[in-house]
């Protein structure tokens, strides 16, 4: 699995909003549907010299609009949508910044693809 690199200074001025319990794909839309998986490593991210290694413990939880590109296969989809919750304002971001998180994204979704293990089932 390959790191998504992110320069020291590129993300000064973007600010996460807070962790918040809901939707494990976008974090803002309220779970209707979980997806059992293995425990898994999401990939690696960088920035400067700080080294995450983000995992996910088990299911993953989904509203109704994730699950729905979930169960499309639209990965590219469910990447922009992730991305857009967030509501992070990029404009203080360094160039190709908005690219290289959608390819964070794009690779946990990858490992969500391979951990998980069985089908959808109601929240």
């Amino acid at each position: 699995m390959s790191a998504v690199v992110f320069g020291r200074d590129e993300l000064q001025g973007v600010h996460l909003p807070p962790t918040r319990r809901g939707c494990d794909f976008c974090a803002t839309g309220a779970p209707r549907w979980r997806y059992p998986a293995r425990t898994v490593r999401l990939g690696t991210v960088v920035c400067g010299d700080s080294v995450f290694l983000p995992v996910s413990l088990g299911g993953w939880c989904a509203c109704q609009g994730c699950s729905d590109l979930v169960e499309a296969g639209d990965w590219p989809g469910l990447a922009r949508r992730t991305l857009r919750s967030l509501d992070v304002d990029l404009s203080c971001a360094g160039p190709g910044t908005r690219v290289r998180m959608l390819a964070a994204f794009h690779m946990a979704h990858e490992a969500f693809r391979k951990a998980r293990s069985g089908p959808r089932e109601a929240a």
